[in-house]
């Protein structure tokens, strides 16, 4: 896809959608696909919008190519069009899965997003806290199901990245990453999956 369309990272979700034939046009709240025509909620953060367009864009993709079109696969859909798996897995080996980093060479995708790319590559569970509570955990998909609780030590991490407001080290392909708006408080916990087995 990357290839066809002469983009590479960061990727622009705009550019994205050009690139496919579809018009991007502000409107309403969230993101539709009609016809050729993505309309995407402008008043949400630039890396918002950026998502937004990917999704549909990815809805497009989906359709196009006669796959199952449902939320769930345009999501991973989404993710690979945003950050694409060769220069993706570059910078996982190059940044030691640093979330902070890996946002920054990705300007356009969340740090979610970049947290969840992790387990589509690597043997990795993300844990996404929105306000003290956990929102979603997400495990690799070819791994058993992760436990539904967090780690002591992941619990450990979370608590202090909300507390100091700095990234939380729990060793080597381990930490909690704290996203502090205003009011709204979210930590994004990564760990590599060997990591948290010994942690049981």
């Amino acid at each position: 896809m990357h290839d066809a369309t002469g983009l590479d990272a960061p990727v622009c979700a705009f550019e994205l959608a050009a690139a496919c034939g579809l018009v991007c046009v502000p409107g309403g709240r969230g993101a539709s696909l009609v016809g050729d025509v993505v309309s995407y909620d402008a008043s949400a953060r630039p890396v918002r919008q950026h998502g937004l367009v990917a999704h549909e864009v990815a809805h497009y993709v989906l359709r196009l190519h006669g796959e199952p079109d449902d939320e769930a696969s345009a999501n991973c859909t989404a993710g690979a069009l945003m950050l694409p798996r060769a220069r993706y897995d570059r910078d996982l080996r190059e940044t030691a899965w640093d979330l902070r980093e890996l946002q920054r060479r990705h300007p356009n995708a969340s740090a979610e997003l970049c947290a969840r790319r992790i387990t589509e590559l690597r043997d990795a569970v993300v844990t996404v806290i929105d306000q003290g509570k956990v929102r979603v955990r997400v495990r690799s998909p070819w791994m058993p199901a992760a436990p539904l609780r967090l780690t002591a030590l992941e619990r450990e991490l979370a608590g202090a990245a909300l507390e100091t407001g700095e990234v939380q080290v729990g060793g080597n392909l381990l930490a909690a990453y704290p996203f502090i708006e205003g009011n709204w408080r979210r930590v994004i916990v990564v760990a590599e999956a060997a990591q948290l087995s010994l942690r049981l």
